[in-house]
């Protein structure tokens, strides 16, 4: 083998490993239905901090996540609007949010901004993901739930 292609083939081998975010699964095969990047959900629960799952209320504001194949999340946290960099770990399933930004819009219902505060604190718990189905479970460092999405 010369070392031309010695180089395109460790390329081509670590770009896979590198693809990205994608369930591993036991047999070592990917499950493209498990991949991260790329897909948009609905937010159907999160921890208010208490170890509670709070169930979205029906106030017509939905929350979102967005992941982009560039290694962006993004969405409605129902009042404003948030974004951060993601990275994540196909072998492990670990997910690591950036800084969070976020617009800073005030909503006249108080209820609306306790659910985007609470809802924002638990992103910044994450450390981990699992998808079952057409759903997403982000989850904090101590194990616990933190976000509850669907697949939009």
């Amino acid at each position: 083998m010369t070392p031309k292609n010695f180089v395109v083939i460790l390329t081509i081998f670590v770009g896979l490993i590198l693809a990205g975010c994608a369930f591993n699964q036991p047999n070592g095969a990917t499950d493209q239905s498990q991949e991260l990047r790329g897909t948009s959900w609905d937010v159907s629960g999160y921890d208010n901090g208490q170890g509670t799952i709070m169930r979205i209320n029906n106030s017509g504001r939905k929350l979102t996540a967005n992941f982009s194949t560039d290694g962006r999340v993004s969405g409605s946290s129902g009042c404003n609007s948030y974004s951060a960099d993601y990275t994540c770990s196909a072998v492990d399933q670990t997910l690591e949010l950036g800084r969070l930004l976020r617009t800073e819009m005030a909503c006249t219902d108080g209820n609306i901004m306790r659910q985007e505060g609470d809802f924002i604190a638990a992103l910044r718990t994450v450390n981990s993901y699992h998808i079952k189905g057409n759903t997403l479970t982000l989850k904090a460092a101590d194990g616990g739930t933190a976000v509850i999405l669907v697949r939009q």
